[in-house]
């Protein structure tokens, strides 16, 4: 896994950088290189958890749902980043540093949400899936994937019930796992592409009362 990832567009001539840099929890800085780095953060660095869309099966990221980074927002004063980068890399260089992971500039209309659920739910975690307005479309639970009737376009008859407080009652179809991993179903999700699922039958009924919710973030490699 590359120590340091970061987003960027390129426009008139040149690549424009975010302020945006991860790097993955997993790394132990050593003390002094922490300190500097939280002195250029102006803070502690946030521990997001991210979805990497569209992994490569061959990837880490493509092996679970979440992967757990600290994000760093860094400003664009001369030579921060690559100092940031020599420190984690040994190299200065910004544009073909190939130790430095490069981002995609990612729009999507759904939003993924880590639930923490009480002890009288169905399920104590899962994966909500809502679109920009809320709703929810989909959910991730037991390592099964449910999609809203409406998008899978199947009869309520046959689908799964959800009900959790605060939220309409939904009608959820279960998506047959066949061969893909938990990366390309969450990946086809967030790109709208509910055929591509095969459905099955599921009459099983969920309850939940949500008490901790954390959105996951959306990140996509180049």
């Amino acid at each position: 896994m590359n120590p340091a990832f970061i987003k960027r567009t390129y426009g008139e001539k040149q690549y424009n950088y975010s302020k945006e840099v991860l790097i993955p929890s997993r790394i132990i800085l050593p003390e002094i290189v922490y300190r500097a780095f939280c002195n250029l953060n102006h803070g502690i660095p946030i521990t997001k958890k991210i979805f990497w869309k569209n992994a490569p099966n061959d990837s880490v990221f493509s092996k679970y749902t979440f992967s757990h980074f600290d994000e760093y927002c860094i400003s664009s004063k001369p030579l921060r980043r690559e100092n940031i980068a020599r420190v984690l890399t040994g190299s200065g260089d910004l544009e073909t540093n190939p130790q430095i992971s490069y981002l995609r500039d990612h729009q999507s209309q759904y939003v993924l949400k880590y639930v923490k659920c009480s002890i009288f739910s169905d399920f104590k975690y899962a994966i909500l899936i809502e679109d920009n307005d809320d709703a929810i479309i989909g959910i991730y639970v037991y390592k099964v994937l449910y999609i809203n009737t409406i998008l899978s376009k199947k009869e309520d008859t046959q689908s799964a019930s959800l009900f959790i407080e605060g939220y309409k009652p939904q009608k959820l179809s279960k998506v047959s796992r066949n061969d893909f991993s938990e990366n390309e179903m969450l990946s086809n999700v967030l790109d709208g592409k509910f055929n591509q699922f095969d459905y099955k039958k599921s009459t099983k009924i969920f309850k939940a009362d949500i008490i901790e919710e954390e959105k996951i973030l959306i990140r996509e490699l180049r």
